[in-house]
């Protein structure tokens, strides 16, 4: 498992075997330490986007909060050699999300074209033109043997539709590819036309989880492990907070209607402001304790090192 720690000590806390570490992700040949991680579920690795982010706070717009990746790049990291090294660093394309296939070899991720031009600064015009930023999801094969990476695939082309899909989750099964969709950008959980997606990959067919979905934003999804549930953040109930909510999942890739995450006390939402956000199930409990990840964490932090070859 791992979680990250911002600024002040900041650092990824990572569990590997057993074992904790802070690590920094961060090297001369990447724009960030590690953002959005996903867990190969086979092998030792670990991919991770790499982000410059900013931020547009609205004041008629009702979507209030726009979160911009001013440049993103995708790597992967293997904890046991403190290695990282990038699978997508187009200087023309912002990627982002990454996502593992169930098998473990194909890598599947975000990514918008959006190059930089001569007769403007880049981020302003990223302010001035955010909703032409539009991601399709695309996937990478990839050799653990060697280490390397097979040719770009598209999967969903977004942008041809006018849309943005982000946060790409492959069913266990493999059969199905769950994602959210909305006009523009990448943080669909502040996009009040963001919802749930799902595709199947044999054939390409899509559709929207009509009985999950609703009229405020849908985003940060999961797969529990058997495949039959999913949990993900919702703005719903107030548009402020966002809220976690599951669904059972059918085998013919829709859902039943979604419900917020149970409480004990029926009126714990009604008075916690605090949002929910990057829901994921666990098939185990944490056994480390919060006092062995405070020393970690005031502890120094492990640097990785930069690879152009994994292997």
């Amino acid at each position: 498992m791992q979680f990250h720690v911002r600024q002040y000590l900041g650092g990824t806390v990572f569990v590997h075997n057993g074992k904790m570490k802070k690590v920094n992700l961060k090297t001369d040949s990447t724009i960030s330490a590690g953002v959005y991680p996903f867990f190969n579920p086979k092998y030792d690795v670990v991919a991770y986007s790499v982000n410059n982010t900013g931020q547009i706070f609205h004041t008629k717009n009702p979507n209030k909060v726009e979160v911009q990746d001013q440049a993103s790049d995708v790597i992967i990291y293997d904890p046991v050699r403190e290695v990282v090294t990038h699978v997508a660093n187009d200087p023309n394309s912002l990627e982002v999300f990454p996502a593992w296939s169930p098998d473990g070899k194909m890598l599947y991720y975000c990514s918008a074209y959006f190059p930089k031009r001569d007769d403007i600064p880049h981020v302003e015009n990223m302010i001035r033109n955010y909703k032409d930023v539009k991601y399709d999801i695309l996937r990478r094969a990839w050799n653990p043997e060697t280490g390397e990476f097979g040719a770009v695939d598209t999967v969903f082309a977004a942008s041809t539709l006018l849309k943005s899909a982000t946060f790409p989750r492959v069913s266990p099964c493999g059969r199905y590819l769950l994602f959210a969709l909305a006009e523009y950008g990448c943080f669909h959980i502040w996009h009040k036309d963001a919802d749930l997606y799902v595709m199947e990959l044999a054939t390409g067919k899509y559709w929207p989880l009509d009985a999950a979905n609703s009229e405020h934003p849908e985003s940060y999804h999961s797969w529990s492990s058997t495949g039959k549930w999913i949990l993900f953040a919702s703005r719903r109930d107030d548009t402020n907070y966002s809220r976690l909510y599951m669904a059972h999942m059918n085998d013919d890739g829709t859902s039943d209607k979604a419900f917020l995450l149970p409480q004990k006390n029926s009126e714990y939402y009604d008075f916690f402001d605090r949002s929910y956000n990057v829901p994921e199930f666990m098939v185990e409990p944490v056994e480390i304790t919060p006092h062995e990840f405070v020393e970690i964490i005031k502890g120094d932090a492990v640097n990785v090192k930069y690879s152009p070859n994994f292997k």
